[in-house]
């Protein structure tokens, strides 16, 4: 049977643990100095330097009972209820009338002995404060608020729930000056504080950095340690030498030591000795440690990292599980930010169930498969199982965890992050996924274990961006049929303007012909400025690329009005009747000329292109034969052959635009005439990709309406030639 160890593994040290709570008495005693100074001490520190167990046993130690009325916190859901509830449970936990009296003498008072008061009956905008009082009324001692991993506010919370826990802090501050502050926090998230402050000025004025444990100060924890448990360096006549080569095996040529490797290892050497007969007066087993043993257990370079994987393996072994479903579980505890994720249950008989927002970061698995898992972390020492919640049991194995991740893992975790965020928004706010959001989410979506509310959400963001685009492409129609409407119209009218005048010098030209010229010479002249209002007709219509039959239908009117205006003329200069009144009004039927009639509805009718058949992707052969690419995997550096089948009953412009899905960055946009396709034919793009990775061809007609997209993946030929062999043994295996 395995032994058990002394050693803390990965729990805080507590207050029963005194007397083996080594190498911190330093800053014990600054700390107490500190918590006298000011009402709010900050505590920060690197990961693993033992914050935790520098309060819980230390600074506990160091305070005499009758000096201090202590309250734990941790976030959980939400800081400001996990404060509520907690000071209401603190308030009706009654202490015997024997307790208060002797705690009453100690302090000399004559006070009747107060009663538990339930802070949910007080009448008061914030219990928080009036629970405090009741706290101190029965008592009778300044009470510590000591918030631990405050972190967990800045990773897990939102901005609401930040800025009533910062007014929070101000009120009890200015109303219940009995109540102090100790605030405990990783040293990174120090950055995160700055809106904190700005409310509580007094934040930074009172704080301590607990420092990485020197060589020195681990030399002492090990040899105190070694004396309080009963284990003997042998030979004796070389301890000193033993105990450098434990510190060269923990430190492994470092400055500082992170304390949870430290207790780690010492914890694992110690189970691999054997216990001698017989034991001393402290309580321990007799325990021989020696050169081999040491030299066994080999430097503590990725111990935790040893000590997952041997209990990944154990527990597949035990249940009957693939490893890789065991480090699923284990990897639902922790946080993007490398950091324990605390997870809600609630138990249901025999078996544990997973908050319904917690179990999106768990594989799918049969209620009776995880509590079995959990069950056997649990008793391995990886997570420690509350009243409510679950967790790892230190951040130490947070960070082994996450670097266990694949770039594939790590992508999705951050894909559900996102899910989860947008979805706590979409409750408070009903604001939908945007389309972004949800094509990152549906590619993940489907190895996902999402409840019918999660499920709903996606489908509602999905109805609702579709809504949204068709409302967007029915706007950015009417405005670019409006926009070519006036864009024809002016061209009409400067075409028609420019004609008119035109005509004018012609026909002016004409009627000098007529009135000073031979008749013999008036029919050639006639017939010259005849040409050129043809040739200036058919110069401009060419210019500005009117060759729609409307165009042609109103440049053949005005021929045949200028036709009779003409007619007219001529015979009135060659009478002599022509008065000025009459060259009035061919000025204004000109005029009348320049001003293009409104087209009938039916004329205003647009078509546009779409595709016949889905898009291909082909590549070409040695032989230049194209051969179509089923599994939209596409080589790197070899040209890619897209294939559109288009139907086009009239002039189009197609634009093709390439996107990475994971920025949507357009790559390329190509604009392509369409002037000669007929329904039939087919339009062949071709493009190199030089960087592997995702993409998309988006395929938009004249309108700016999305006709057809395909998606494919660009992959080097080692990868390419590796993903071809997997899914044909997949398929084999299915088969």
């Amino acid at each position: 049977m395995e032994k058990s160890s002394p050693f803390k593994f990965l729990d805080a040290f507590q207050e029963n643990d005194r007397s083996v709570f080594f190498g911190r008495e330093e800053e014990i005693e600054r700390l107490y100095d500190l918590v006298h100074q000011s009402r709010l001490t900050l505590l920060y520190g690197q990961s693993g330097t033992g914050k935790t167990s520098l309060v819980r046993c230390g600074l506990v130690n160091r305070f005499m009972p009758s000096d201090w009325f202590h309250l734990y916190l941790r976030r959980g859901d939400d800081i400001n209820r996990t404060l509520q509830e907690t000071i209401e449970r603190a308030n009706v936990v009654v202490e015997s009338p024997l307790d208060i009296l002797k705690e009453r003498l100690k302090r000399k008072t004559s006070h009747p002995v107060a009663q538990p008061v339930d802070i949910r009956k007080e009448k008061s905008d914030n219990p928080v404060i009036h629970g405090l009082q009741a706290l101190h009324t029965q008592f009778l001692k300044p009470v510590y608020l000591i918030f631990d991993q405050f972190e967990e506010l800045y990773i897990l919370g939102d901005d609401k729930e930040r800025t009533t826990f910062y007014h929070t802090v101000e009120e009890i501050l200015e109303e219940a000056p009995f109540c102090r502050f100790i605030i405990i926090m990783r040293e990174e998230a120090i950055a995160q504080l700055y809106d904190f402050e700005k409310v509580v000025p007094i934040l930074f004025k009172k704080r301590l950095r607990v420092e990485p444990m020197s060589l020195d100060k681990v030399k002492q924890v090990i040899s105190d340690s070694f004396a309080a448990f009963n284990i003997h360096l042998k030979p004796d006549r070389q301890k000193d030498q033993l105990i450098g080569l434990l510190l060269d095996n923990i430190s492994h040529r470092k400055s500082g030591i992170a304390l949870p490797y430290l207790q780690v290892y010492l914890d694992m050497l110690y189970r691999s000795v054997h216990a001698e007969a017989g034991n001393s007066g402290s309580g321990y087993p007799t325990v021989s440690v020696t050169g081999k043993d040491i030299d066994a257990l080999g430097p503590i370079d990725d111990v935790l990292g040893r000590f997952l994987a041997e209990v990944e393996t154990r527990l597949a072994g035990e249940l009957d599980l693939k490893k890789e479903t065991i480090n699923a579980v284990m990897d639902g505890f922790v946080t993007d930010e490398k950091t324990k994720r605390p997870v809600q249950y609630r138990r249901d008989q025999d078996l544990m169930i997973l908050a319904r927002e917690s179990g999106l970061f768990f594989p799918t698995l049969a209620p009776e498969t995880l509590t079995r898992i959990l069950e056997g972390l649990e008793r391995n020492r990886i997570i420690r199982i509350e009243n409510e919640s679950i967790e790892l049991a230190h951040d130490s194995l947070a960070e082994e965890i996450d670097k266990r991740r694949s770039s594939d893992l790590r992508l999705k975790r951050e894909v559900i992050s996102r899910l989860h965020n947008s979805f706590i928004e979409y409750q408070k706010s009903g604001q939908h996924l945007n389309e972004k959001q949800l094509e990152s989410i549906l590619q993940v979506a489907g190895s996902l274990s999402l409840d019918p509310a999660m499920t709903s959400f996606i489908e509602a963001s999905r109805s609702h961006n579709i809504e949204v685009a068709r409302v967007e492409q029915e706007r950015m129609a009417k405005e670019q049929a409006l926009e070519q409407e006036k864009l024809t119209t002016r061209k009409q009218r400067v075409l028609i303007g420019v004609m008119t005048i035109l005509i004018l010098g012609a026909l002016a030209a004409t009627i000098f012909a007529i009135t000073n010229q031979r008749k013999a010479e008036q029919a050639g002249i006639l017939a010259k400025a005849r040409q050129l209002e043809a040739d200036s007709l058919r110069l401009i219509a060419e210019e500005q690329g009117l060759q729609a039959s409307d165009a042609r239908d109103s440049i053949r009117d005005i021929l045949n009005s200028i036709d009779e205006i003409t007619a007219g003329l001529v015979e009135k200069v060659q009478s002599g009747r022509l008065s000025g009144d009459e060259l009035q009004k061919v000025q204004q039927a000109f005029h009348q000329l320049s001003e293009p009639a409104p087209k009938p509805a039916s004329a205003q009718t647009i078509s546009y292109a779409s595709l016949n058949e889905p898009i291909k992707l082909m590549t070409q052969h040695e032989d230049k034969s194209l051969v179509e690419i089923t599994d939209s995997l596409v080589p790197r550096n070899e040209t890619l052959f897209m294939v559109l089948r288009v139907k086009t009953p009239q002039t189009e412009n197609l634009q093709i635009k390439w996107y990475n899905p994971e920025n949507e960055r357009s790559l390329m946009a190509d604009n392509i005439q369409v002037t000669d396709i007929n329904p039939a034919q087919e339009l062949v793009l071709k493009k190199t990709f030089n960087e592997a990775g995702p993409y998309i061809s988006r395929v938009f007609n004249s309108k700016g309406r999305e006709i057809g997209r395909k998606r494919f993946t660009v992959m080097s030929r080692s990868d390419l030639r590796k993903a071809r062999r997997e899914e044909k043994k997949e398929a084999k295996d299915g088969n």
